[in-house]
Parts: structure tokens; sequence; C-alpha cells
């Protein structure tokens, strides 16, 4: 094999293998993930296209490495007496280190956006097969049997794979903003991928992807679509108990419960409101401990104690807050202030979706908790910053 059919295969490879692989981590191996970017990180030292120059880029690389130190400063000064968290939040290092070394080409972006909705697709009709099989075929129906399917069958858990069809929809609107995809079809994916949510009843999201799709509308000016697809979820809604009792909250909301414990953190007399309690495992213990307590024992969401290590905050700023005090939440508001402002100064939308994806999922979610959570919310963060031609003409 010549050296020209060589540089071909890795022209191939770094331009799209690489980003489907990147892709299929996202959707359904998020393990693959680390060693990809790494690869990624290490091809990006050796390109010729290096790409530093963005004010954006900086700032938020800046807000994610300062993140990572509140972590490393807690371990070294034994507040944390355990390296996993600064070991499971490494992201917050070697991504936004890529793209401070490497402005990704419109291809590359491409091929990334195709990828990682293929991909989703395959995951939603999976998904869809597995809720109308159990509505054509289960004799018994219920709430709890209901949630024992989606904690049982579904590849990911409900909150991630309900971020992941949200940011499917960010990136159709890439697809249709950068190619020439029939409208058509990226509209009925749109459709399918709200629909979806709402079979699953994944609430927070249902509201999101409702939000999102009328944003994307009024901008192709195509309202009387979202009046259809409206009216479709409305039907949905109507004649699925399921999703009412989810909506309506009928069968309580624990989080009622969590966030009144992380609020007895606060409440400790010593609390220092700068630094919070400057480790994550202080907070995960005393949560834990509050759980496990009588008063949340003999009530209606008993449930969540039983020394159960996976009920965390529920809420990333209140995580942020409770952990590592203002100084931690407001480094971690930054971000979502950049790409708030980084709308207002060039329009660019893909910063306006990815404020409202995760500002409100972080208001009900601990995002960064989970590795796919940090990795997403970090790769979207940055990927779509130099999408708009007038912000690579400014910057």
């Amino acid at each position: 094999m010549n050296f020209i059919a060589l540089t071909k295969i890795y022209d191939i490879f770094k331009e799209k293998i690489v980003f489907f692989l990147l892709a299929f981590a996202f959707v359904f191996k998020i393990q693959w993930a680390t060693p990809i970017i790494l690869l990624l990180l290490f091809i990006s030292f050796f390109d010729k296209s290096k790409n530093a120059d963005s004010n954006v880029v900086k700032k938020l690389c800046f807000v994610f490495g300062s993140i990572i130190f509140l972590y490393i400063l807690s371990y070294f000064f034994q507040f944390d007496s355990s390296p996993r968290l600064i070991i499971r939040s490494l992201g917050f290092v070697f991504i936004p280190l890529l793209f401070l070394l490497k402005k990704f080409s419109l291809c590359q972006i491409k091929n990334f956006a195709y990828s990682f909705l293929v991909l989703q697709l395959m995951h939603i009709l999976y998904i869809d097969f597995i809720v109308i099989q159990y509505y054509l075929f289960s004799t018994v129906r219920s709430f709890e049997l209901f949630n024992s399917l989606v904690e049982n069958k579904f590849i990911l858990e409900r909150p991630y794979f309900a971020l992941n069809c949200l940011l499917s929809i960010v990136c159709i609107k890439f697809v249709l903003d950068n190619s020439n995809i029939k409208k058509g079809l990226l509209f009925c994916f749109l459709a399918i991928i709200v629909l979806t949510l709402f079979i699953i009843a994944a609430r927070l999201a249902m509201g999101i992807s409702v939000l999102l799709s009328f944003l994307f509308f009024l901008k192709e000016k195509k309202i009387v679509y979202f009046i259809m697809l409206s009216s479709i979820l409305a039907i949905t809604i109507i004649s699925n108990r399921y999703i009412i009792q989810r909506i309506a909250i009928e069968k309580g909301e624990p989080r009622i419960a969590i966030w009144q414990c992380a609020k007895s953190i606060v409440d400790e007399k010593g609390f220092n409101y700068f630094i919070g309690t400057f480790s994550s495992e202080v907070v995960d213990n005393k949560l834990i401990a509050c759980y496990n307590s009588k008063e949340v024992s003999n009530g209606p969401y008993w449930w969540i104690g039983k020394n159960n290590y996976k009920y965390n905050t529920h809420n990333q700023f209140l995580w942020f807050f409770t952990s590592y005090g203002l100084v931690g939440t407001i480094l971690f508001l930054l971000i979502f202030v950049i790409h708030s402002i980084h709308f207002y100064k060039y329009k660019n939308d893909y910063s306006l979706f990815f404020v409202l994806i995760f500002l409100f999922q972080c208001m009900f979610e601990n995002v960064l908790s989970r590795q796919l959570g940090i990795y997403v919310f970090i790769w979207f963060c940055f990927l779509f910053i130099n999408s708009s031609k007038t912000i690579q003409k400014n910057e």
C-alpha cells in the first residue's frame, strides 16, 4: 500500500470514522468516548488546521479549568479523600483542550451531526418498539409496570436518553442550516423525537422539546407545522393515563424530600456560603444520612433512603452551592452567561439552544454526575460555537 493510499485512509478516518465512533459512544456506549476523544486530541497536535483564536472558546476553557481546579484543591486539602470526582471529571480538561487546539471544519461537524442523528434514530425506534409492544400486548398496565419497563429495558436511563433526544434537535437544526437534505425528512424526524419523549413521559424534556420545536418552526416560518405537532401531542396526552400521571405528579415528587435534605446542609450552623462544604463527599454523606433519617423514612418518599447512593441533589446548581459555595456556583453559571452573551452578540441560535436545554436539565438533574452527562455537556458547549459565518468573520 503506497503513501497516497495511506494518506487517504487517514483523512477518511479523521474526517468521518472517528466522529461516527464518537457519536456511537454518546448514543450507546459512553465508555468508548474517552479513548476516541483522546485520539482526536492526539491528532490535533499534528493537524495543520489548528485554530485557537476564538475568545469564547478561551473563556469557556478558563471556566472549565477553574471548576476542576476546585475539585483538585478539595482533594489536595483532603476535604475529599477520594480522587473519584477528579477522575470522572477529566473531560473538563481534555475536551476544552481539544477545542482550544483545533477548530473543526464544517465537514467534520456535519459528519458528527449526521452520525449522531442516524444512531439516535436507531435508538429512538428501539425505544418506540418496546413501548408500542407494551401497549399492544401487555395484559396488565400500571404506572409501576411502565416505570419498571423504562428501568429494565432502556439502554440509557430515561433522563440521559431524553437529553440525547433534545441534542438531536440541535443537530437537526445544524443539518438543516448547512446541507441540502429535504426539510420534510428533518421535520418528520423532529416530530418523531418529540412524540417519543411524550410517549415515554420524560417530563422535563417534553416541555423543552416543545419550546425548541416552536423556535425551530418559527425560524423556518412553518408555524402551521408546530400547530399540527401540538395537536398530535395533545391527543397523545389525553389518550395516555401514564403521561397524565407523570405530568400531574399523581405519584408524588421525590425531589421535594431531596431538596429539603440539600437545604438542611445549607441551614447547618457554620455552613460557608463562599466555598460551601468544599467537598462533594461531605455533601453525599450528609444527603445519605438525611435520606435514611426517621423523618424521611416515615414519609411518602421513604424509598429514596435505605442507604441509597443513587439520589444526589437532583439540581446541579444546588450541588455546586452545597459542595463549593458561591465560588463553584458562579463558575458554573458563567458557562450559561458566556453562551447567552454569545447568542445576544452574534445571534448564534446554537448557544440559545444549549442554554435552554442544559439550564432546565440542570435545574432538575445532576447532569455532571455521570460520564455521559459530562461529555455531552462539554462537547455541545463547544461544538457549534463557530458555526455562524458572522462569528467566523468577526473572530
